[in-house]
């Protein structure tokens, strides 16, 4: 009776210790708190009119820093490199079959070297210098990419857009094989990344940190190893409503309740590092369509500004422009590429953020 009882003591322990193991890690979650979001006015510094000097765009989709003297757009069948003066500085590449050239650009990236382009049609990521010189050409995993970076022209880390169980994979550009697979996707993000914009991806030093399109959650990779999470920002003003089905799972997904969920939920958007600090980008409130445009005054574009250690420094609420297309932030700036809807011109806005 007493071996009996020694056993059933022990098969308690067991099966009780992973519920007690998973309280103690939600108990011990740590929450990044900033202090109260300053409320940035929306006056600009600069106002740069879009020029097209070299080649005439359609709809810009995405768009990155290159320097403090240029930057990098796309509307996914031309790649330009523009001057901080609006003007066309150069264009990298052209549609094609050819070994340096891309049928439909999905994502860039750009390292302190190189750029980045990824071909969702051919499947290739295409290297070229910052003057759009072709470098190198790789095969790609088999899987639509919205983000990536790459580490020592080796790893690439990239998220994916839904149709995997996985937000970030690892794959070796040299060997061409898939290295590791982290960050589990749940059907919120699915739904968000129905917006490529959504969700965030950063190289900060010897450290890749990504978050979900619709969790706080700063997570961490180091190599191939995954860290988990190392941090969740707290913010009272972020919320996503529940996604109770899997929207992989529906065959005819109702297009109108993506587009409604889209405008009245919160988003991670994206993030950016430099040597001092990390940025986290993120949407809340909510966009309300009008007849030709969207109506932007209850949706806000929050900044959250990390130092070492993740230690949060500050946070900002900005109002978001009519208009918007994308947006990045560089160097104590925040630029905002609009299509201004009275006259269909592109132009970028620079605040000052600091």
């Amino acid at each position: 009776m007493r071996s009996k009882c020694c056993r059933f003591g022990i098969l308690c322990a067991i099966c009780v210790l992973p519920i007690v193991q998973s309280c103690r890690e939600k108990r011990e979650k740590n929450f990044l708190l900033f202090p109260e979001k300053e409320q940035f006015v929306s006056k600009t510094t600069d106002t740069i009119p879009l020029g097209e000097n070299l080649i005439l765009m359609g709809n810009i989709n995405q768009c990155l820093s290159l320097s403090d003297t240029s930057f990098l757009v796309t509307d996914g069948q031309h790649v330009v490199v523009y001057g901080m003066d609006g003007r066309q500085l150069a264009v990298v590449s052209e549609r094609g079959h050819a070994r340096n050239e891309y049928v439909n650009v999905g994502a860039m990236y750009a390292s302190s070297r190189y750029i980045y382009l990824w071909c969702n049609m051919t499947l290739k990521l295409l290297q070229f210098t910052p003057d759009g010189e072709f470098v190198g050409k790789y095969d790609g995993p088999d899987k639509a990419i919205s983000k990536f970076v790459v580490q020592d022209d080796s790893l690439v880390y990239y998220c994916v857009t839904g149709r995997d169980d996985y937000l970030l994979n690892v794959y070796d550009l040299k060997n061409g094989k898939l290295l590791e697979e982290a960050g589990e996707l749940d059907n919120e993000d699915i739904m968000l990344f129905f917006n490529n914009h959504s969700g965030a991806l950063a190289l900060w030093h010897d450290e890749v940190l990504f978050m979900p399109p619709s969790r706080m959650d700063l997570m961490s990779m180091r190599g191939a190893q995954y860290s988990g999470v190392v941090g969740t920002v707290a913010d009272k003003d972020f919320s996503c409503a529940e996604v109770k089905t899997n929207p992989r799972d529906e065959v005819d997904i109702d297009i109108r309740e993506v587009y409604d969920y889209l405008l009245k939920n919160s988003m991670v958007a994206g993030m950016y590092a430099d040597d001092t600090l990390l940025c986290i980008m993120t949407e809340t409130g909510e966009f309300h369509p009008q007849k030709d445009t969207l109506q932007t005054a209850g949706r806000n574009l929050n900044l959250f500004f990390l130092g070492k250690g993740y230690k949060p420094l500050r946070a900002v609420r900005a109002g978001y422009p009519v208009g918007t297309s994308c947006y990045y932030y560089y160097h104590s700036c925040l630029y905002v590429l609009l299509n201004r809807p009275d006259t269909g011109k592109y132009e970028i806005l620079k605040y000052q953020v600091g």
